[in-house]
């Protein structure tokens, strides 16, 4: 037969059973009727074929996608694992001990599971256009994402509960997919599963090696690894918990730290070049500060904007500026991890906003006689732009051209500092633009974006504020792209700051003990989207 003529229905059953690892489920759609209606992106099509093949030779770590995952094939799942490892997405995840056990294939192994393979495929989906070439050749309105997602589910349900390290690492990326498909009110309770798993397995107090006593090498290696996933989900963990305005569920860990070497990190002198886990040792240092920020009370005497409340936040600010002043220069980071100096800096700049936003509306003085609370903020959150924008400068390919997780998250916290004073502070409109901007250029590929621009538009409708231009027609075009017409039901319960034109939202009856640090964004988007349909 002509290869240019079209395989007849026949032909093309059977040639999904020869081809299909698994000829039953060839068998279950045959059953259904929509076999041929099936995209399988591991076998069909050439176009599917060379894209994978692309995604392979491009890809950094060369894997094979079985037995982990038959959702796709070796190229797409090289493309996305290399993706949320390069990204630094997952710090919960030790690479190496992580590929070490992918390659080995044994899905019983310590630091790979086919759960945690298929949840970080889910995540590295949104930064991938590979993935999105891919799900423009699908027959049906299922994403590559949402498949992997779906299949983790399975996954995780399968498991029912049994406590391991690499069903904590999934659970933590299972949350990390729903915010950033827009959908984290579902995604909340993988959050707190992971943070319930990680304490009962005390793994921030113990290093719990499952390695023969008589192999002091491997007993040694498994917990530096224990070690560096411990800190790394604190550092996911206290940033995940922020989105609510809430403390961390998992506390800074009591364990060593037995990752990354302290003195090169803390010094410019010393000729080796830092890599990840030197970047690592940082984020965990300003992030244990941060968590010290988090769990601040000011309480009476000492209220909000009082002498002794800014004592203390001085206090906080000194440490935290003294841990930006021993970071060492770009110079001295290995050219693949560069871009990490400048989201080290980006850290730094979002700690001291959470520090001095409550303070942003009360006169205040701070101790230079010369700032003052939202001269901080707005100064902070510029920076912090900056850093993310000369970051891009240091990544390649998808993640330069489409995003991080990490980037979203810093423009969510700019972009509602900024927004709430506009009206007081004119110098913070054009850094609102610019998140505005950064928001806007990658709404397509994060449904996260597009909410965090609508909740913008709400703020502004909320605080009787006009947006700069710029700003207010980029908010409407992410309102077109999320269209809200369909359901004014929006599954977002990320939180804002309390702010006195916020009251009422927050809850039906003027009080909301579930979060009453802050408002959720919900709330907010559903309001304004049903009173401009009434209009």
């Amino acid at each position: 037969m002509p290869p240019c003529h079209r395989l007849s229905p026949a032909h093309e059953i059977i040639r999904h059973i020869r081809q299909n690892a698994d000829p039953f489920a060839v068998l279950r759609l045959v059953q259904e009727g929509d076999l041929l209606l099936q995209r399988n992106l591991n076998n069909t099509g050439s176009e599917a074929r060379a894209l994978d093949a692309d995604a392979f030779q491009q890809s950094k770590y060369k894997l094979r996608a079985r037995p982990w995952t038959n959702v796709a094939g070796d190229g797409i799942v090289s493309n996305l694992i290399t993706i949320v490892l390069a990204s630094f997405s997952a710090p919960c995840v030790h690479e190496s001990a992580f590929l070490a056990d992918f390659a080995a294939q044994d899905t019983s192994a310590l630091f790979c599971s086919p759960l945690l393979v298929n949840a970080m495929c889910a995540v590295g989906a949104f930064s991938s256009s590979h993935a999105e070439a891919l799900d423009r050749l699908a027959i049906d309105d299922l994403k590559l994402r949402e498949r992997f997602y779906q299949e983790a589910q399975r996954l995780l349900e399968i498991e029912r509960g049994k406590p391991s390290v690499t069903t904590v690492q999934a659970l933590f990326l299972l949350y990390l997919y729903t915010g950033s498909a827009a959908m984290d009110r579902a995604g909340r309770v993988y959050r707190l599963t992971a943070c319930e798993m990680y304490n009962r397995m005390r793994l921030g107090t113990q290093l719990l090696v499952r390695s023969p006593v008589t192999d002091p090498k491997s007993h040694e290696a498994q917990r530096k690894i224990l070690s560096r996933i411990a800190w790394g989900a604190f550092c996911a963990e206290s940033v995940m918990a922020y989105n609510y305005l809430q403390v961390s569920l998992i506390k800074i860990p009591s364990v060593p730290r037995l990752f990354g070497d302290q003195t090169g990190y803390a010094t410019e002198e010393g000729n080796r070049p830092l890599g990840l886990e030197d970047a690592l040792a940082a984020r965990c240092d300003v992030l244990a500060i941060f968590y010290r920020i988090a769990s601040y009370e000011p309480r009476e005497p000492n209220d909000v904007g009082s002498e002794g409340d800014i004592r203390t936040r001085q206090r906080l600010y000194d440490a935290l500026s003294g841990w930006e002043r021993i970071l060492p220069p770009k110079s001295r980071y290995a050219s693949e991890f560069a871009h990490h100096f400048h989201v080290l800096n980006a850290y730094y700049h979002f700690v001291a906003v959470v520090l001095w936003r409550p303070l942003q509306d009360i006169d205040t003085t701070l101790r230079d006689n010369e700032s003052n609370a939202a001269r901080l903020c707005i100064s902070h959150c510029d920076a912090l732009l900056k850093e993310i924008d000369e970051s891009k400068i240091d990544l390649q390919g998808d993640l330069l051209r489409r995003g991080t997780t990490a980037a979203l998250y810093f423009w969510y916290m700019a972009a509602f500092t900024l927004v709430t004073m506009i009206k007081r502070h004119l110098d913070s409109r054009e850094p609102l633009v610019r998140v505005c901007r950064s928001l806007h250029s990658v709404a397509k590929c994060w449904p996260s974006a597009c909410v965090i621009l609508q909740g913008v538009h709400g703020m502004s409708q909320q605080l009787r504020v006009v947006l700069p231009q710029e700003a207010a027609e980029l908010c409407l075009e992410a309102g077109k792209m999320l269209d809200l017409s369909a359901s004014l039901d929006i599954p977002v319960s990320w939180a804002i700051p309390r702010h006195a034109d916020l009251m009422e939202l927050l809850s039906d009856h003027g009080a909301d003990t579930e979060e009453p640090a802050g408002v959720e964004l919900s709330k907010l988007i559903s309001k304004w989207n049903t009173l401009s349909i009434e209009a």
